[in-house]
Parts: C-alpha cells; structure tokens; sequence
C-alpha cells in the first residue's frame, strides 16, 4: 500500500519540476531540494561569500536551459557591487561580475 503514496509524490514532482517557471518561487525551491536538484541555499551563500566576501542583496533561482542557476547579487566589505552566477546543483561558480 506504501507504493501509491510513493508514486503519487514521485509523479508529483516529477510535474513540478518540469512545469518550473524560469524563476523559481520558494516553493518551486524547496522541491527542487528536496528531489536533490539544488544544492541548500547556505551553501549557495557560503561558497558566493567565500569568493565575494559580504552581504548578500538579492539571490534568484532561474532555470537556465535545462539547469537551475542561482543569481546573487552582493555588496563586497569593500563597498563594491557584485553579481554571482551560481549553478544551484553543484555550486560552481559560472560567471562573475563586479
């Protein structure tokens, strides 16, 4: 009996995440965390603060192709603007501007 419950999750995000929006709400976010898609938003933060040491302005999750990035936008200690372009999967950092 425990296999229909299963199966309804499972068909559950399986719609969820192939209907995700380009921009992804904190709802879109969290399944895709839980279906192990995205690596937790800490992490995300820790590896964009360990790069840009600052505060963290403003973060988006968009779908990108077919991978979510993660877009942060940071003010540096130094006082300075810079955007990160994460992928939300692994954390590698795809491009950075300051």
């Amino acid at each position: 009996m425990k296999t229909v419950p299963a199966a309804i999750l499972c068909l559950t995000l399986l719609t969820a995440l192939t209907a995700a929006p380009a921009h992804a709400d904190h709802e879109d976010a969290f399944l895709l965390r839980e279906a192990g898609e995205i690596l937790p938003f800490d992490v995300i933060v820790e590896r964009a603060q360990a790069l840009a040491p600052g505060l963290v302005l403003e973060a988006e999750l968009e779908k990108e192709g077919t991978r979510y990035v993660y877009e942060l936008e940071m003010l540096t200690e130094g006082g300075k603007h810079a955007k990160l372009h994460l992928d939300a999967k692994t954390g590698e950092v795809l491009e950075r501007e300051d």
